[in-house]
């Protein structure tokens, strides 16, 4: 069997090279500060993911029970990317998010346990 080997380089930084690699970075990521503006649309956009969620699981028929029997790594696994394809598919037709769901290749596992 041939194994590939692989090399860690670690290097040593003093507490002055870390403060200016952060400076520099947030200088070229050019931050501004967090407002009344952004927090509004973080408002607004969360509304629609709500929304958006709450059409797509009257829609989404899906057996929980059936496909985890109980609680663990799996199952949050599973919610974490279910939520993360409701975001992306916010400006979608919930029907439609569905059925684009089934091609998803995290989820054909679990497409029997859609009703």
């Amino acid at each position: 069997m041939n194994q590939k080997k692989t090399m860690k380089k670690i290097v040593r930084l003093t507490e002055s090279d870390l403060t200016r690699i952060v400076k520099r970075v947030i200088k070229e990521s050019n931050l501004r500060p967090y407002n009344d503006e952004d927090r509004a649309e973080d408002e607004r956009i969360g509304e629609m993911i709500d929304e958006f969620q709450d059409s797509f699981y009257d829609v989404f028929d899906f057996d929980y029970n059936e496909a985890f029997p109980e609680f663990n790594k799996e199952s949050f696994r599973f919610n974490d990317k279910l939520n993360d394809f409701i975001v992306d598919m916010v400006d979608e037709d919930p029907e439609h998010a569905v059925r684009m769901l089934r091609k998803e290749p995290w989820f054909r596992p679990y497409v029997k346990y859609l009703r």
